[in-house]
């Protein structure tokens, strides 16, 4: 089977791109690029030392000979800056491929989409084979194909943020909406990002900070090259009618990744310390999410409130949960909190990506059944909440809380309700535990959030039974 990829009619023997940058040395870098197998290397135009000659230029140390080289426009924040340095690269007999960047934030290093789809076609009227780099949206990929861009490359995550495919459902709508390649560009973290990737459909791979950040790149370039053609079998092999990729289960058969503290927003205390608390959470990872609660607000408050935090949780690679309201957990990509008189969740189930868990709030065995079909259940009050008056609910304690827990087996249960570490340790085994004023209110919060997650188990994040986990 002729396996190759072929980009504006160039074909390739390997599907697995690679970068230059990051790496302890160029001598390592040259061995990593021969580990991996890569047959299209990119550079950097803006971070090139220009005055460097011999083994101290970078360009010494790339195999021209066997590697296509594709000139990046990194750095660049405009369609005219990115642009221009694609002229300077051709100019200087680099290549006139390109990768094609245009950054809109200093901090995520996300792509201004607009200055991109701008940029591509000025340089394709200009004879430049364009690959540019973009969001996860199937709409912009269209836009690029439209402009005449030679293939297309979605983020699966922040660019060296090594969070793996955070949204396969639109990186498989790219798929199925352009016939350009699609490369997957950025937030690769280890070969079984590889061969996801490559098993939703995905042309080939762009990656550089797993294999350049690693403790041994060359070994790690290795296993890029096996994960790569690894995850390309599934799809070509074509399995039997009705497996389909763990990457996109059908619901309730799946395993979504979900969350072990949950941390409940609370908009009435003091707005800087509140935000403070936040940002300090939100930078430990995927294993802590953000529930934003805030009954009452009206919309426009509640939306702008919601749209700092998905902009929180992505720098932070945290997670995001939007309390009640689907509209705009669909519009930030979020999971859904519902609440007792909320609709139940197969009423809603339908209408989120299949990488998007739902949570219920139960408080008694009558609402469990209510509740049925959800990832997660926040099982509350636990004990009195400490950062409101006494709910009218009896506290559950540790018994009610373990009966409930058991009833709800094997769906997830969160702990709610004046939890602290050391009343942790007293409960039964639990999936997770959710929190309000006890990190909200700390002088250190991120410390008592990692002493809960401490006292958990699992410390690379639980697993759900049998429903849907991702």
């Amino acid at each position: 089977m002729d396996d190759a990829l072929i980009i504006a009619g160039k074909r390739f023997r390997s599907r697995l791109l690679i970068g230059t940058g990051k790496y302890p040395s160029h001598e390592v870098m040259k061995r990593s690029h021969e580990a991996s197998g890569a047959e299209i290397v990119t550079v950097a135009v803006r971070r090139l030392d220009l005055n460097a000659k011999g083994e101290a230029s970078l360009l010494h140390w790339i195999d021209t000979g066997r590697m296509t080289l594709l000139p990046n426009t990194a750095l660049c924040y405009t369609a005219e800056e990115a642009i221009r340095t694609c002229r300077l690269a051709a100019e200087l007999g680099m290549s006139k491929w390109v990768k094609l960047e245009v950054l809109g934030d200093e901090r995520t290093l996300f792509p201004d989409v607009e200055q991109t789809v701008a940029a591509a076609r000025q340089l394709v009227k200009e004879g430049f084979t364009v690959l540019p780099y973009t969001s996860d949206d199937p709409v912009t990929a269209r836009k690029l194909e439209d402009a005449g861009c030679a293939a297309v490359m979605p983020l699966a995550a922040p660019i060296g943020s090594g969070l793996g495919i955070r949204n396969p459902h639109n990186i498989r709508l790219i798929r199925e909406g352009v016939k350009v390649p699609v490369i997957v560009d950025a937030g690769v973290g280890t070969a079984s990002d590889v061969s996801i990737a490559m098993e939703l459909g995905c042309d080939g791979v762009l990656l550089n900070t797993a294999v350049a950040g690693a403790r041994d790149p060359v070994r790690m370039a290795g296993a890029m090259k096996l994960a790569i053609g690894a995850g390309g079998v599934p799809r070509r092999a074509h399995p039997p009618q009705g497996l389909r990729s763990r990457v996109e289960p059908p619901r309730g058969t799946g395993r979504l990744r979900l969350p072990r503290l949950i941390v409940l927003t609370d908009w009435t205390l003091p707005e800087e310390r509140h935000r403070a608390a936040l940002e300090a959470v939100a930078g430990l990872g995927a294993e802590v999410c953000i529930q934003h609660r805030d009954p009452g607000t009206p919309i426009r408050a509640f939306l702008e409130r919601a749209r700092w935090l998905a902009d929180l949780v992505r720098s932070g690679g945290a997670q995001l949960a939007v309390n009640g309201r689907l509209d705009v957990a669909l519009l930030l990509g979020a999971h859904l909190h519902l609440p007792v008189d909320g609709p139940r969740p197969d009423e809603v189930r339908a209408h989120l990506p299949p990488d998007r868990w739902i949570s219920a709030a139960v408080h008694s065995p009558e609402e469990l059944t209510r509740a049925a079909g959800a990832d997660a259940f926040l099982v509350s009050p636990v004990h009195p909440p400490g950062s409101k008056p006494a709910d009218r609910r009896a506290a559950l304690g540790p018994e009610g809380f373990g009966l409930l827990a058991a009833r709800a087996a094997p769906t997830a249960c969160f702990a709610l309700g004046g939890m602290t570490p050391a009343r942790l340790r007293a409960l039964p085994p639990c999936a997770g535990v959710a929190v309000q004023s006890a990190i909200l209110a700390a002088e250190r919060p991120a410390e008592v959030a990692r002493a809960f997650l401490d006292v958990l188990p699992g410390g690379g994040g639980s697993t759900a039974g049998r429903r849907g986990r991702g």
